[in-house]
């Protein structure tokens, strides 16, 4: 039986494609020789997204079988540590979490949450919501305002985290702060959570789900307003913008800090002193 189950849960926009591109390429060498078991249920293409809240809505019939094969897994399982991730995972209730954790016969499970600053963080999200849900956000003409006010407190990270530390213990958590990541690379970071080595060149960085930025937004608010694409060539062309290199990462506007600190900055600053991180960036 698997010892330590590690069960990455996400924030989105903090990498998460990289890791599960990673994990998903190196999966059968990273078994043989440092005896953790990328785990195969649940697993669509590279993540454990079965095992999401989206999917499960998606696909309520498979992920009660998806539990049982996790289970199997677990409990068949000759290497020392398993490994899920999913970066929708954070946003599941308790009465879920429970549910997995009646699941898993492992005699410790480990929860690991990558979190950002987060004014960069709604604003990733909020250019992930355009970039792949449109037709949610094109009668606010694209607008931050009213994506932030609908959202309200859902990204507050103790909010998150309150149901898997309610299940898994408070012992169990693990934080990875992705503005002070070493060379800024999400898979080499949960290596080091993990205690194994990150191999270099081995992957693959899915480019698919890469952030867009302020200048991609006007660009797809002008394309999608004055000459609208069919939504396959309006797809090619955000993973093209996606998918540039040399890019900064995602930055809030600073017209919008003001609102963003006043709605989250005493929440922020009591999660990043519980858990022991450092203040956020410019504090």
């Amino acid at each position: 039986m698997i010892d330590t189950l590690w069960i990455h849960i996400g924030m989105g926009k903090t990498g998460t494609s990289a890791i599960q591109g990673y994990f998903d390429a190196v999966a059968d060498r990273l078994e043989t020789e440092q005896g953790v078991r990328y785990l195969s249920a649940g697993r669509i293409n590279r993540a454990h997204q079965l095992l999401s809240p989206t999917y499960r809505r998606a696909k309520n019939d498979e992920w009660p079988r998806c539990l049982k094969e996790m289970q199997s897994e677990l409990s068949s399982g000759t290497c020392p540590h398993g490994l899920i991730s999913s970066e929708f995972l954070c946003w599941d209730d308790e009465a879920f979490c429970k549910q997995l954790r009646a699941h898993i016969p492992c005699p410790k499970v480990r929860i690991i949450l990558f979190v950002r600053e987060i004014g960069d963080l709604l604003y990733a999200s909020f250019l992930q919501r355009v970039k792949s849900r449109p037709a949610e956000l094109a009668g606010q003409e694209y607008q931050f305002g009213p994506y932030l006010k609908r959202m309200g407190m859902r990204f507050d990270f103790t909010r998150r985290l309150d149901p898997w530390i309610a299940c898994f213990g408070r012992e169990s958590i693990r934080i990875v702060d992705y503005d002070r990541m070493a060379d800024r690379d999400s898979a080499v970071a949960l290596c080091g959570v993990l205690g194994i080595p990150h191999w270099s060149g081995v992957v693959s960085k899915s480019a698919e789900n890469g952030s867009l930025n302020a200048e991609d937004l006007d660009l797809l608010r002008f394309m999608d307003k004055q000459c609208p694409l069919p939504p396959a060539q309006r797809k090619e062309l955000v993973g093209f913008l996606a998918s540039r290199g040399g890019r900064t990462r995602t930055a809030l506007p600073e017209n919008y800090r003001p609102r963003v600190e006043a709605l989250y900055g005493k929440a922020d600053d009591a999660f990043r002193k519980e858990f022991g991180l450092l203040p956020r960036l410019g504090r």
